[in-house]
Order: C-alpha cells, then structure tokens, then sequence
C-alpha cells in the first residue's frame, strides 16, 4: 500500500465507481482472479491453469493493491449490510466472525485491522510502528507458550477478550484504585502490629517511618509494646507521669479496619502510643536493648491514669490525621513542593544504584527563570522617595558575590521592555555606572521566586552593590509568635483585619543620585534604547528606580515607610504596637506591620463563657470599636499615599484568620504554623527517615521549616539534639546516609507536629514558683498572688532566652549586659512576698551549679505536669541562673548536657499541657536559696 492509494471511506459504497466506469463504454470489469480460481477448482479444470490463475492472483498484491483493497471492502460492506452513509470500520467485521476455539487469530486479525485502519486515515509511519509491535507480541506470546497476558500490552490495543471491569473514567477508577490499595496496606499493617510486638520486622507505627538500622528507639518500640500488661503499674498524681504504660494496648489487637473513620482513630491511637514510648524513652535516658530486654528497674504510670492524660491529646492528632495523612497520599506546596519532589526523585534513583543515589540531583532552590509576562510589577512606580548617602569607601567593601541572573537571552529585551514601560528602572550608559577598582561593574542579577499560578515575584539580587554600604537598624519586625503572650479569658474571644500591599517594594522610588547604583542585566537592546530616547551607539545598562526586592537594606526602608505612612493617620501607637522581642502590649488592641502586611486585633469580652463546641457567632462588629477605627484610618492613609491595596488578601473582623505567617483561631485560642504546612513537613520528614539518606541542603530547609514551627512551641526546639552539628559537618553537594540517632530525632519531631501550637485560653497559675540550687542540693519555694500581679509577670515574663554557656569566660562575662528592668523589679517583688518552702533536697552526686539549677526546675515541672488537674496552667517561675533562664527560654542550648535536661523535661510539659514563664531575678533575693 503506497502513499498514494486512494481508500473509499468507511461508509462509502462502490456504486459511484460503477458509474463512472460505465462513462468510459462498454469496456467489461476485470475478472475477480479469486472467483475465478475457486470456480476452476470446483469443476475440476486443468491444474496448470489453476496455478497460473493462483500466480496472477499473487501478482495482483503488488500490481493493483487498490483493486484487491476496494473488492475486499465491497465484500464486507455486503456482508454486514450497510446503507448509503452508514459508517463502518473493519473493526465490526471482525467482530462478527465466528472465531470459536481460535482466540490467538482473532487477537491477529485485530492487530492487523488496526494496522490497516491507520493506513486507511494516511498516518503510515504510525502503521509502520504498529506493525512492529504487533510482531513484537505474536513473539512474545510463543515464548509464553500460547498466553497473550504479557504479549498483548506491547499491542497498546483494548484487548478483544476482555469484559469491560469498571463503569467509571479512568481518572476516577485511578483515584478509587488508589485510596483502597492504601487502605490495605493500612489494614496490612495494623494486622501485623502483633507480630511487631514479637520482635518481627515489622512497620507497625506511622510515626516510626521505618525500621530497618540499629536504632535503639525502634528496638525500645517494639520490646515495650510486648511487655504491656506485664509492667508495675502505679495510678496517683504524687507519681511522676513518665515513665508511662501505653494509653491505648487495644490497637495493638486491632486487625480489620472498617471505613476511613476506624483507619483515622486507629492512625491517632497508634501515634499517640509512639509518642509515650518516645517520651519514656528519653526520660529513662534511651536505654539500650540487652538480652532481649529493655526494662529499667522502675514503675510505670497506670495505663488508665496514662490515658486520661492522653485524651487531652488525642483531638489535636486526630485533626492533623486528615485522609492524605492517614493513606500516605499527602502531597506538599509551595517551597516544600520542590523538597519533596527532589526525595522523590532519589526514592527513584535509589532503587537502580547500590551506592549513593547522586545522580538524583542534591540542592532545592526557589529561584525562577524570568518571563516577562510572569513578572508582577505595579502599574505605576515611584510613590515615595527618601534615602541617605549609604555607600562606603572602597576600602571598607565585603567581599563582592556574583549576582545570580535568571533571565534567558531571549526573553532579556521582553524583561527590560517592561521595567522601562512601568517607570520601574531607566537606562543608564554605562560610562556613569560605579566600578570596582580592577575596572568591573557591580551589575546585579534577576530571579523569579513562584507567587501564584500566574504571577511570579520579581527578586533583585544585589548583591554586588550590597557589599558597599552597611546594614541599617531601622526595622523592627513583628511576628506571628507574637501571639503566644496572648491569653485569653474564658468569656474573649480575638478577632483580626489585615491588608497587603501590592507590589509595595517596587512602588518606593529612589532619590536621582542614587538610582545608578542599581544596575542589573545584560546590556539592553540598542533598538530597545532608541526607542526610549537613547543613543543607540553607547552601551546602556538597566537600573532600577525603585526599592529592589533584595537590597541589602530593603526591609529597614520599606518597614519605616509603612510605618510611616499609617502613623500619618494614628496608627501604629507605642502602647498597642507589636515588636518581636518586647514584651506585648497590655491593652486588648494588637496593632503590627510586617513589611508590606498589616495586621489589627482585638480581644474582645462578651456576657458569658465562649462556646468551644463550634457553635459560637461572635458578635457583630460596631462603628466605635477600636480595631474598626483604625481599619478605616489604615484605609485612608493607603489612599492618601496612592499604594495600592491586594484587596483578595484583604480581611476584617474575622475570627480565624492567617497573618504574619500564623494560623489565628481566635475562638478556640490556637495560633501557630498552618496546619497544611505542619502535615507536609510530616511528608518531608517520612520521606527522609525511609529514605535513610540526605544532602546537607535538604536538612537545612528542613531545619528551617521545623524552626518556622517550634517558635509557636518554643521548648520543642530542644529535640534537635545532634543535628545542627551533624548538618554542619556534613559535605556540600554529597548524599549521606543518615545515622540511626539522627533518623530517630527527626522522629520525634515529627512525633510533636500535631502539638506545636500556642494554647491562648491557657490561664496564669496564681501559685508562684522559684527554685534555687547548689552543686550538691537543690529547694523550691511558694508563694500566692494575685491575678494582676500574675499578669504583669507574663508580661514581663523572658521571650526568647539567649544563647548561653554551660562555663563562661571572664571575658564573656564582661560582654554581658546589665540586669534589665524586668530583674530588678521582679528581685524587688521577690522580697516582699509571703513564701513557703515547699522542697529542699540532696542531689546524688555533685555537679556543675547550672546543670543542677535546671535539674531544680525540671523536678518541680515533673510534679506539677504529673497532676491531672493542673493542666492548662502557665507556671510563673522564679530563677537566679541565666543560663537556666536563657535556655529553657530560648527552647534548646549548644550544650548537649545542658540541652539533654531539656529534652528530659519537653515531655512533661507537653503530655501535662504545661507551659513555663520564667524571670531572672538577682541571687540575693531568691528566697529558694
């Protein structure tokens, strides 16, 4: 069948080739070489005319292909009786065929009618390559001995013989195929929690990922889940909670999983069983497997004192366990998007290598390509214009990087088209551009970093002429961990209003003098340069007129203009503005600008108890209430500056809400990471702890998200242990294989993600603690105040701790700053309070006096936590040593020992809902010494 063969159509008949041959005269049709042959086989004719006749039927193939083609069809459209316009397709007449026992010819005809139908429609090569494939199975069936299963998928055809399985679309059967093959492998494992429990290799918890390694806690894991039942068990609060029986020894039993509701209790119950194990884990010092035994010579908290306290945790888990979670099919966004596909792809690398999989790629970055039509730019820049002289000498310059451009040289005349178009940059020859003194320019660099699915944000890398001028101090920022000072009574409730600027770095121009030191790209176009004014014989280079996305001093510009702005209309008041790092402001009004984001707040009374069932309305809001004011004074001031409001983004008066990077529910007093972000840095986590292998990139931006997280939960900071020193030991741009201590402490933070919120309905114990300590003994005291003076200690309570020492040099000793206000007042309350002794003790062995002040305070939260009753509290806590101040403040020490202690204590906060409000006060006035 050659190019130029000319098929009838399906449906054509071949009476309009009859009448045209009739036009021609009387000239008879060829014969039909086949009827002729059968009819002189049939009445015995010569035999030497039948083979010439079967030899003339052979050279018809190749002499008049179209003839034998065009009576072939006439046959079959005879056969299955079709009418003028009737379509039809060879496909029928297969179909029609009586093919009994011979299975393998009829999957041959309808290869070859596939082959056939495609030559019909002109699309050769395809028919070619069908071809192949079709000899590519016949062959593979014969090596199968007969069995078309495998042989048929090298066809790529729907298989003839096969009955039609599933009503819906293939999306929507792949979507119902994967949700019930996770289920079983959900189910698989619950049934084999028991064999886990004997000492099988066995994943039986989804916190713990994997288990393969030496990994003590994992050994932990499974001899304590098999000794359940067999522990000392002791119930009473004067019992410390940890260590623990498990809460919940029913799922280790459970064997059949009935709906997505039974797979989401039985996934929450089996976490929180992972995180007592966890938690007596460290407590006990993570003993070690020996013999086949784990058991430290101590009793355990009763399982039903154990699962009182659990109860209290167990909502919290069962909202991070969505349906994604639960199945394993979550998938993360934004920069965390980019982590995982990157594991993804060493998931796949992994499994074709022996080594390491280096050849998967081993660093995540953000940064874009620029397109023009991507770049999200304001319609009009220069707004506002204000700069000093910054730049310095040259000799006082840092070392000059190089400035990363993402711009393609093909799409460089599109970006500069459209800076020049929206007055955000102007040309300048580069005669008059600042040089080093070896003669180079200090040209910046573009980027895009994703915004939405439309836009991208336009990144100035500034690098070159950010190492000329210093930093400046102008910025001081808010944050969403701001609102873990906030607290809420049982009858407030917080509500929120926000705004964000639009392009609001590229809408602040630069003063005239100071716009050439913002050069940036390739030399621009000279038809680009005519066309604006230019001399097409010089050499221009772009440069911005605007505050770029990346200078050096960009925040400290853009914060005080903002400021500045809504100053101008009363905003932004000392006494109601957020600075992080300051103690919070004492009113119910909460105002802050991050940048380009605004944020108002009131907390807010009402008649009554707030509902925390949901069926809470608030109230709806009134002209005279302070945060509507200053929304309206916000708005007016953004007008009178001509800045140009994201009005999508814009909220009021709302009760749940998003800020700062925060996850606001003001009615049941939540702030912290979104909840989406905590379950992908879950995924992350999984992914890396199964793998068992990482790049020193891809832990720090797990670092980083886990730091985003933690600020909201400040003392969960201390289970990072050993992997800020392993991360920075670690070669760049090189796969590593994970340790088993380091795969086990990106456990436990994944084993504390659902809990790393601020609580803000947690109330002010009116019962005041302070610890004091010795090398050798230790003593606590109380005493009782009231619920202001206990507010203003929150207040003044520390917010961040400090980065401390376990011994300190005479010369760091000197650097240290001076007792602040908050000491001296809280020294000279100290003195005046009615205290009581309520411990004094011998250590066991002597140790340095720091270690012994946080084994003072530690001892005194394990009674408090151990309490039932006292959960939900803020212990209010008096301490003379800065070093234990500073770092249970700040969450986690460099000092393994001291950090250790630390670790020690997360436990009980978190499983007795517990949180610590510490203050330094001098030595002298510590009634606990």
């Amino acid at each position: 069948a050659g190019a130029g063969l000319q098929f009838l159509a399906p449906g054509q008949s071949t009476a309009k080739g009859k009448k045209k041959k009739d036009k021609k005269g009387d000239k008879e049709d060829e014969p039909d070489l086949q009827r002729l042959l059968l009819k002189t086989l049939a009445e015995g004719g010569d035999t030497d005319k039948a083979v010439v006749t079967l030899q003339n039927l052979h050279r018809q193939i190749h002499r008049k292909p179209l003839r034998v083609c065009q009576l072939f069809e006439k046959e079959v459209v005879e056969e299955l009786g079709i009418v003028a316009g009737q379509a039809w397709t060879l496909k029928d007449f297969v179909r029609k065929q009586n093919w009994g026992r011979y299975k393998g010819l009829q999957r041959c005809a309808v290869m070859d009618v596939a082959a056939y139908e495609l030559i019909r429609a002109g699309k050769h090569d395809i028919a070619a390559a069908q071809l192949v494939q079709n000899l590519k199975a016949k062959i593979q069936a014969v090596l199968q001995n007969g069995d078309w299963g495998t042989a048929w998928l090298l066809t790529g055809l729907p298989d003839p013989l096969t009955r039609k399985e599933w009503a819906g679309s293939k999306q929507e059967m792949a979507v119902v195929t994967g949700y019930i093959e996770a289920l079983a492998k959900l189910k698989k494992k619950v049934s084999q929690s028991g064999a886990a429990a004997d000492g099988e290799d066995e994943d039986t918890h989804p916190a713990l990922f994997s288990d393969d390694g030496n990994s003590r806690f994992l050994q932990y894991v499974q001899w304590f889940e098999g000794v359940q039942g067999t522990l000392l068990e002791r119930s009473g609060s004067e019992i410390p909670l940890f260590p623990c029986a498990l809460p919940y020894p029913e799922i280790l039993d459970w064997e059949i999983l009935t709906g997505e509701a039974e797979a989401q209790l039985w996934w929450a119950k089996s976490f929180v069983n992972t995180f007592v194990a966890w938690s007596n884990f460290v407590v006990l010092g993570n003993p070690r497997l020996e013999g086949g035994a784990c058991e430290p010579r101590v009793g355990y908290r009763s399982m039903q004192d154990a699962r009182l306290f659990c109860d209290r945790l167990l909502g919290e888990v069962q909202e991070f366990a969505c349906h994604e979670v639960v199945l394993g099919s979550l998938e993360c966004g934004g920069k965390r998007a980019i982590i995982e596909d990157l594991l993804q792809n060493v998931v796949t690398a992994a499994g074709a290598c022996y080594g390491a999989p280096a050849q998967a790629g081993t660093s995540a970055t953000t940064a874009l390509p620029v397109v023009a039509a991507r770049v999200a730019v304001p319609e009009e820049a220069a707004v506002l214009a204000n700069l000093p002289e910054l730049r310095l000498p040259e000799d006082q310059w840092d070392e000059i990087a190089v400035a990363c451009h993402q711009v393609a040289e093909s799409e460089e005349k599109n970006v500069a088209a459209k800076l020049l178009a929206t007055g955000m940059a102007v040309l300048v020859p580069e005669s008059e551009l600042p040089r080093r003194e070896d003669g180079r320019l200090l040209t910046g660099g573009l980027f895009g970093v994703s915004k939405n699915s439309s836009e991208d944000r336009l990144i100035y890398d500034r690098r070159p002429e950010n190492s000329t001028m210093p930093r400046l101090d102008w910025a001081a920022l808010p944050s969403g961990a701001c609102y873990t000072r906030m607290l809420l009574q049982p009858d407030e409730y917080l509500r929120g209003s926000g705004d964000d600027l639009r392009n609001y770095y590229y809408a602040l121009k630069l003063p005239e003098n100071w716009v050439k030191f913002n050069s940036v790209g390739r030399r621009v176009d000279r038809a680009l340069v005519a066309a604006h004014g230019g001399d097409p014989s010089k050499p221009y280079r772009l440069c911005f007129r605007v505050l770029g996305m990346g200078d050096t001093n960009g925040c400290a510009i853009a914060q005080a203009t903002h400021e500045s702005v809504l100053k101008s209309e009363g905003l932004l008041a000392p006494e109601v503005t957020l600075k992080y790092g300051d103690p919070v402001p004492k009113s119910d009004l909460w105002e802050g600008v991050y940048l380009d984001d605004l944020l108002i707040t009131l907390r807010k009374k009402i008649e009554g108890a707030v509902p925390l069932d949901g069926t809470f309305v608030p109230p709806a809001p009134q002209e005279d209430d302070p945060d509507v004011r200053q929304v309206r004074g916000a708005e007016a001031a953004y007008d009178k500056a001509g800045l140009q409001r994201a009005i999508h983004k814009s909220f009021r008066m709302l009760c749940q809400f998003r800020a700062w990077g925060a996850e606001v529910d003001g009615v049941a007093g939540k702030v912290g990471a979104p909840l989406q972000v905590r379950r992908e840095v879950w995924k992350l986590i999984a992914i890396v702890v199964r793998l068992g292998w990482a790049t020193k990139n891809v832990l720090e931006k797990i670092n980083g998200f886990i730091c985003f997280i933690f600020q909201y939960r400040r003392e969960m900071f201390s289970l990072q242990h050993h992997i800020y020193k392993y991360v920075a030991g670690l070669p760049q741009d090189r796969w590593c294989r994970l340790p088993d201590h380091i795969r086990d402490e990106l456990r436990s933070v994944a084993l504390h993600l659902p809990w790393a919120t601020w609580n803000m309905r947690r109330q002010l114990s009116c019962s005041l603690l302070a610890t004091d300590a010795t090398p050798t003994s230790g003593g606590a005291v109380r005493a009782n105040i009231t619920p202001r003076l206990a507010q203003e200690l929150w207040v003044r309570s520390e917010i961040r701790g400090e980065a401390v020492r376990l011994d300190r040099s005479e010369v760091s000793y000197a650097l240290e700053p001076e007792p602040s206000e908050a000491s001296r007042f809280v020294s000279s309350l100290a003195e005046c309070l009615d205290w009581r002794v309520t411990a004094q003790y011998s250590f066991r062995s002597s140790s340095h006096i720091n270690l012994q002040e946080l084994r003072a305070l530690r001892r005194e939260v394990v009674k408090l936590a151990s309490d039932f009753e006292a959960g939900g509290q803020v212990q209010l806590a008096f301490n003379d040593s800065r070093v234990a101040i500073g770092a249970a403040s700040k969450g986690r020490s460099s000092s393994y020992k001291v950090n250790g202690l630390l670790r020690g204590q997360l436990p009980f906060l978190v499983m007795g809902n517990i949180a610590l409000a510490l203050l330094w006060i001098e030595t002298e006035s510590n009634l606990a010494d």
